[in-house]
């Protein structure tokens, strides 16, 4: 049939037939023009295609008299009803079309994953939808490239329906197209927010694209609809382990393998998650049973490398993701690893030179773990140059707080002021709310004289602070703001009783004793920091003068 053929003959049918047309509410069925008639009210309710109209469809031929065109209608509403919605109550009541019907071999074929051949005589709105149904059962291009076709047709025919959305977004996720799967699963909602599976696969990429967060309200809702649906409790489990709340993910992914315990890929996720918690021994029996079946399975290497490493079997992950880098030459993550893994067995140039050709492969930031690695490396050499390097192409691609904070300790390192105050700001600007920026603008408005400010900031974060640690540096901080001498050994004596070990505490208040000439005092306190940093040359000597002057 020559292009568009198909589309003309669906026309024909929609219009003599009187399927659902776009100004059809999903909400309510779609009355048939001229009468009512029973099973053209069905076929526009199956037309809708939404949980609530194909039951409704159902009820509407189960009480309207048995009929052939009736039972083929309700066969195909719950083909429907089992294939797309199984969760949705009257899915399991799987009522069978007869195998005389023309339905019969067209469903065969979409169950198989094949595209069903139709009769010219028998194309209409529903063949045509039935038909992308087949993207569930297969993995061929082909057929993503008929449904892609067909789908945007039925679109366009009616625009109330939400199969066709939904299918669409189905058929983007399968093709790694994540932008114009969301773009239909949401539209998919918009017609009908029961459509379940529209709303688990927007929570999918979701999660893939670091929004765990919204997906979470999304997941528990469906969880609370399908409490014991393992689908859905898998990816609630993994929304939980995307935003660190591992306690929960692994209470959900539990009860997410209780009705399936053989499950490969909740037994994955339950492994990664108690790799996470530090479970190391728990993840790596778990992850054996998953190796017996998918023992090439890059992921799975890539755990089992990790809890290797993290065990200390570092000889035994280097032989493993050395294998795992001959058969996936071309994985980021693989090749990543593999360099970190050089390096920390000693064998730093070829690691060096691993990630380095990884961090080149790409200039569109694909290969940022790569760069991470060095750059770690770089700065734990004081190799402050080449991390420089390294954060520049990192910075290119991604600016959040780790990155911009790094950054910032280079350029620190270079004594690159304008670099350091640029970075700042942009850190002000971005991440004002963060315990670390807010002290590192604390320092910045002590060390530019601007203490009211300063002072001002802190007395804010006080009040917020329930860290002993950060509470004793603010009150460190606030000292420094302060004239007075009596009101600076206060907020010091209050930094040492949030925290005894407050070094800087310490210097400060000897320093003031040693300038009342307080020797003793100033001794006991310069003594205690010295303790603290026994390497310190600079304290050392400082504490030798204090001595002579004392004596």
């Amino acid at each position: 049939m020559k292009k568009g053929g198909l589309f003309i003959i669906i026309i024909s049918f929609f219009f003599a037939a009187g399927c659902a047309s776009g100004s059809s509410s999903p909400g309510r069925s779609t009355q048939a023009q001229g009468g009512g008639n029973h099973l053209e009210e069905a076929r526009d309710a199956i037309a809708i295609g939404s949980p609530e109209q194909l039951n409704h469809a159902i009820s509407l031929l189960s009480a309207g008299g048995a009929s052939e065109a009736g039972e083929e209608l309700k066969g195909l509403a719950s083909f429907f009803l089992r294939t797309l919605y199984p969760l949705t109550p009257g899915a399991e009541l799987q009522i069978p079309i007869s195998q005389g019907s023309f339905w019969a071999p067209i469903l065969r074929a979409v169950e198989a994953g094949q595209w069903p051949q139709v009769a010219p005589a028998n194309v209409s709105f529903l063949t045509s939808l039935v038909s992308p149904v087949a993207i569930l059962f297969t993995q061929s291009e082909t057929i993503y490239a008929q449904a892609e076709e067909t789908l945007r047709q039925l679109i366009q025919l009616n625009p109330a329906s939400v199969l066709p959305a939904y299918l669409s977004g189905r058929l983007g996720e399968k093709r790694g197209q994540d932008e114009a799967a969301m773009t239909n699963y949401r539209r998919a909602l918009e017609l009908d927010p029961s459509c379940y599976p529209a709303e688990l696969g927007l929570s999918r990429i979701l999660i893939r694209q670091g929004q765990g967060e919204e997906a979470l309200p999304r997941l528990n809702r469906l969880a609370g609809l399908y409490p014991r649906s393992p689908e859905i409790l898998g990816a609630l489990a993994e929304a939980y382990f995307s935003q660190g709340s591992y306690e929960q993910a692994l209470t959900t992914v539990t009860d997410a393998l209780i009705p399936v315990p053989d499950n490969e890929s909740l037994l994955f996720l339950r492994a990664r998650i108690l790799e996470r918690m530090g479970r190391l021994d728990q993840a790596s029996r778990i992850l054996s049973i998953v190796e017996r079946s998918l023992p090439n399975d890059p992921e799975v290497i890539l755990l089992r490398v990790r809890l290797n490493r993290d065990g200390g079997n570092n000889a035994q992950a280097l032989a493993q993701i050395r294998r795992a880098y001959e058969m996936y030459p071309q994985r980021e993550d693989i090749e990543s690893l593999y360099g970190e893994l050089l390096i920390a067995a000693g064998d730093v140039q070829a690691g060096r030179d691993l990630l380095n050709q990884t961090g080149r492969a790409s200039g569109d930031g694909e290969h940022l773990a790569s760069l991470d690695i060095l750059l770690k490396d770089a700065v734990a050499s004081l190799l402050w140059a080449e991390a420089q390097g390294y954060s520049n192409r990192i910075l290119e691609h991604r600016r959040g707080l780790a990155d911009l904070l790094t950054a910032r300790e280079i350029a620190q390192a270079l004594n690159d002021t304008a670099g350091v105050q640029a970075l700042e700001t942009e850190l002000f600007q971005q991440f004002s709310g963060d315990p670390q920026v807010q002290m590192i603008r604390i320092r910045s408005l002590i060390q530019r004289g601007q203490l009211i400010q300063a002072r001002e900031l802190i007395q804010q974060a006080l009040q917020t602070s329930g860290s002993f640690s950060r509470r004793s540096t603010l009150y460190y901080l606030l000292s420094l703001t302060l004239a007075g001498e009596t009101e600076k050994i206060e907020a010091l004596r209050s930094a040492l009783l949030e925290d005894l070990e407050n070094r800087d505490a310490l210097v400060e208040l000897s320093r003031i004793y040693a300038a009342r000439r307080d020797y003793r005092n100033a001794l006991r306190y310069l003594r205690q920091a010295t303790q603290l940093a026994p390497s310190d040359q600079a304290l050392q000597q400082e504490l030798r003068d204090l001595e002579r002057r004392a004596q």
